[in-house]
């Protein structure tokens, strides 16, 4: 009847009087899961299995609560147990493929669902997952054909055109994947996510009056959408501003804001005043480079002076519709962003100090976690080759925490990667 709290009282009477009912700790468990009482249901599993030891469903059952409460070693023991004493349980092998890659165990997820797929081959589940897993190692051609397979076993299930979609647009085939979006929106009109990627896809193509306009999707997505700012304005769309001030705010990532700050010298001859909304790392350099504008670190609260006098707002990324209408509109030019001169000096003496020779400085890898990113990085080991070229002074440009690497290269590679503070 939908009652849970009263469920969850009889069952805890029921549990407390008869303890050696393992049917009605089972039950308690699955009360206390739907109530998001994740450590009643997994206390309640737990004494389960202790009275049903053989059981592969606790066993099962008690790794998704752990799974759920982000305890991953748990749960990955538990479908360990399941499938270790009964080696043709498929729901285990599907769940342990889930709980592996979520640790990073790539190989293991993957051995996981094929051992899925051959206990059910046509299991649009298991197909869509390994699809998933190959398009995150950029194995994209087989990638394709999973998800494909998974379409055709369950073709309700809008994930799997998804995959197809975004698969194509990795592999650069882009009017297939404008195409397989279309149909996702036919079918589910308000689907964010085919919104947004199908308006990078037109990017992609050069479409850009269809695909900027697509993206302000970005602000009404359910999961990770970009906050709006506080500033009351109305949004800028071209006009000349000579009275208040044009206000431009950073979005998203650093790299982002670095990338769209590529429009901002254009805005010095569209208003009188423009203020530059950046996040407090990049400010230095946004005023230097440029200093016709008010630029102000972003703060919570936000800074008075992004919202009074403020005639016209805009997001960063926005400016896209009014500034990069078509690839002609890009212009050509060495650099956007200038560095300190005095800084400069400073490096190029610390450099020179490490004797004659190219100086090269890089950075292998994000320090973001594993995940499409990766397929963008290298790691340490991959340079091996660059690494015994002669007369180069190699300069780490990581910013977290990479000394074992660094060790790594020095004792298999006898090169020293100079790092400084």
């Amino acid at each position: 009847e939908g009652r849970l709290q009263d469920a969850i009282v009889i069952l805890r009477r029921v549990t407390g009087a008869e303890s050696g009912r393992a049917d009605a700790f089972m039950a308690r468990a699955q009360v206390a899961r739907e109530l998001g009482l994740l450590d009643e249901a997994a206390f309640s599993l737990d004494v389960a299995r202790q009275l049903r030891p053989d059981s592969i469903e606790i066993a099962h059952n008690l790794g998704a609560i752990y799974g759920a409460a982000g305890e991953l070693p748990k749960a990955r023991s538990c479908y360990e147990d399941a499938i270790k004493r009964q080696p043709d349980f498929f729901p285990s092998y599907l769940n342990l493929g889930n709980v592996r890659r979520t640790q990073g165990d790539l190989a293991g997820a993957q051995s996981a669902y094929e051992q899925a797929l051959q206990l059910k081959p046509d299991s649009a589940k298991a197909h869509g997952n390994l699809a998933n897993l190959l398009k995150l190692q950029g194995v994209l051609a087989l990638a394709e054909e999973h998800f494909q397979r998974a379409a055709e076993l369950d073709p309700a299930d809008t994930r799997w055109w998804f995959g197809i979609g975004a698969t194509m647009h990795d592999l650069g085939r882009l009017d297939e994947a404008i195409a397989i979006y279309h149909r996702i929106l036919e079918r589910t009109p308000r689907d964010e996510k085919a919104r947004l990627n199908l308006a990078y896809a037109l990017l992609g193509k050069g479409d850009f009056a269809r695909g900027w306009p697509g993206t302000e999707i970005r602000f009404e997505l359910s999961e990770g959408a970009v906050k709006p700012h506080a500033c009351p304005a109305p949004r800028w769309s071209g006009e000349t501003v000579s009275d208040g001030a044009l206000l431009v705010w950073g979005e998203q990532g650093v790299a982002d804001e670095i990338l769209f700050a590529g429009m901002y010298s254009e805005l010095q001859h569209r208003a009188k005043n423009v203020i530059l909304e950046c996040r407090p790392k990049l400010q230095p350099l946004f005023a230097r480079s440029f200093p016709w504008a008010l630029v102000i670190p972003k703060r919570e609260p936000a800074d008075e002076r992004s919202i009074v006098d403020v005639r016209y707002q805009s997001p960063a990324a926005s400016l896209g519709s009014v500034l990069r209408p078509n690839l002609v509109s890009f212009p050509s030019r060495r650099r956007y962003l200038f560095a300190d001169d005095l800084r400069v000096d400073r490096w190029r003496a610390r450099l020179a100090a490490l004797g004659p020779g190219l100086k090269v400085g890089f950075s292998w890898r994000s320090s973001k976690k594993p995940g499409e990113r990766s397929l963008s990085c290298s790691r340490i080991e991959h340079w091996e080759a660059l690494f015994r070229l002669p007369g180069i002074h190699w300069i780490c440009l990581q910013y977290d925490d990479c000394e074992p690497e660094l060790a790594l290269a020095r004792d298999r590679f006898a090169v020293e990667l100079h790092r400084f503070d």
